[in-house]
């Protein structure tokens, strides 16, 4: 592991723990930076420039095409009520007490 080869050469005069929590809160900092939720509709996997709800420009051909072909055959309106009801402004944590 990279962790053991710099603290166990025998040149690493340092402390140890404090050199393993420095590279533990680094790697946890990157990883807190790459995450950053779709300002549209609050997905982890994408970023707002490219959320496929911001219209038919911004879905794959393939998407459009099932989209396309299921419109035709059940119509291009909701049969069933879809709920209005806007999401919150901050997302909800998935250890939070709120419920929807």
């Amino acid at each position: 592991m990279f962790y053991s080869a710099i603290v166990d050469g025998d040149s690493f005069k340092g402390d140890k723990d404090q050199l393993f929590n420095d590279l533990i809160y680094k790697a946890m900092e990157q990883v807190k930076a790459s995450r950053v939720p779709c300002d549209v509709c609050d997905a982890m996997d994408h970023t707002g420039a490219t959320c496929r709800y911001r219209g038919k420009e911004f879905q794959p051909e393939w998407l459009q095409k099932r989209v396309t072909q299921k419109n035709l055959v059940d119509g291009d309106k909701p049969k069933v009520a879809i709920n209005q009801k806007s999401p919150p402004l901050e997302p909800v944590s998935a250890n939070s007490s709120r419920s929807s």
